[in-house]
């Protein structure tokens, strides 16, 4: 993805998705790139007025003929406060951690 692609993407945030919790519009400064491939991006907002966070998943649809427009689909994920202790749990548990996955999910 190009710098043009992408910040036409973010324009469209701007203007199409405001802040899932207040609804404020997001400025360019509350969305941050995360990665990009080709045709997709990960974005992160964060809400300048009530501090919250949204990963947005980006995927741009090639045009079907010269007369359609691309397609630009988004998918939402809204991150949850993770507490200090939270934190402190996934830190002890991957000091002891052998990277055994079959014996964690039996």
């Amino acid at each position: 993805m190009n710098f043009a692609e992408l910040s036409s993407i973010i324009r469209y945030i701007k203007e199409v998705f405001p802040c899932s919790m207040c609804k404020k519009p997001f400025n360019s400064k509350e969305i941050i790139t995360l990665a990009t491939l080709p045709n997709e991006c990960l974005l992160a907002t964060i809400c300048g007025k009530c501090n919250a966070n949204t990963i947005l998943s980006v995927v741009v649809m090639p045009a079907v003929s010269q007369k359609t427009e691309r397609k630009i689909m988004v998918r939402t994920a809204n991150a949850q406060n993770i507490s200090t202790n939270e934190i402190l749990d996934i830190k002890n548990f991957l000091k002891s951690f052998k990277g055994d996955f079959k014996e964690i999910f039996q």
